[in-house]
């Protein structure tokens, strides 16, 4: 991630989501150098985590807030990789990789259960205490920077800005998922009640205990089932895998979720009906 931003993002001033675009906003409005804003807006973002989000999700983010900046330091210290992508005259070509760098790195993290820290944390907050979907609020996060970089950076940065986001969120769920937004899972563990009560009290999603029978020793068991979106679902394995060491889980990717909590159903009543 470090990569992407100091060798694609700063030579060419595309506008993305997240501090990074931050940053190149800043530096259009005030000439702000955007690898100090980051290192600062990191650090800040962690304290704010370790406040309202208490101190176990705090050791989540650690990792990036030490890492992501310096790397970014790293990267932007070796001018040949930033002469060399400034001889690309295509911009687009440049946030493609970067867009696409960027999201093999988010998913490098989401698949260890960590967080890569930043503007996720105030959204994180907001959900928190409002009940708010944490999607939406990073969109609207994304959506109110690259405004902003419209007026001060530039309108072709911030569209392409957009493209770079676009690969960036496509290229996660393809590393992680193949492309589903949900995951539909069934939990056969000995710890059935820490795990249900995690689902329903800690992610807050609702779960169904499904009577059933061991194929072996035809004994009757409960079995789990729960729907978790893309950022969940790490931790409910981290969790179960804590819990549980020897618990049977099937994952299934779930084309779409309609319903409380996730996607409004939408139906249309049929014509004559």
């Amino acid at each position: 991630m470090g990569c992407a931003y100091s060798v694609f993002v700063l030579p060419h001033n595309i506008v993305s989501g997240g501090s990074g675009g931050m940053g190149v906003v800043l530096r259009g409005m005030f000439g702000i150098d955007p690898t100090i804003f980051v290192t600062v807006m990191m650090w800040v973002m962690f304290f704010l985590g370790l406040i309202f989000l208490g101190k176990s999700f705090s050791l989540k983010t650690l990792p990036s807030t030490f890492l992501y900046p310096a790397s970014v330091y790293l990267f932007n210290c070796i001018k040949p990789l930033q002469a060399w992508t400034l001889t690309l005259d295509n911009t687009l070509l440049a946030a493609i990789f970067a867009g696409a760098l960027y999201g093999i790195g988010s998913a490098l993290i989401f698949k260890t259960g960590g967080s890569s820290g930043g503007t996720d944390i105030p959204a994180l907050i907001v959900e928190k205490y409002t009940g708010l979907p944490f999607e939406k609020l990073i969109f609207a996060e994304d959506v109110i920077i690259i405004g902003a970089g419209v007026f001060f950076v530039g309108f072709e940065p911030a569209l392409i800005g957009i493209i770079l986001c676009f690969i960036s969120m496509e290229t996660i769920d393809r590393i992680m998922f193949g492309g589903s937004t949900c995951m539909l899972i069934f939990i056969m563990t000995n710890q059935l009640d820490l795990v249900n009560d995690y689902i329903l009290k800690e992610l807050n999603r609702g779960t169904t205990i499904v009577p059933c029978i061991g194929g072996y020793t035809k004994k009757p068991r409960q079995m789990i089932q729960a729907v978790v979106s893309r950022n969940e679902y790490n931790l409910v394995l981290h969790y179960v895998h804590e819990v549980d060491p020897k618990a049977f889980i099937t994952i299934v990717n779930a084309k779409e979720t309609l319903g409380e909590g996730f996607k409004e159903p939408g139906f249309r009543r049929l014509k004559g009906k």
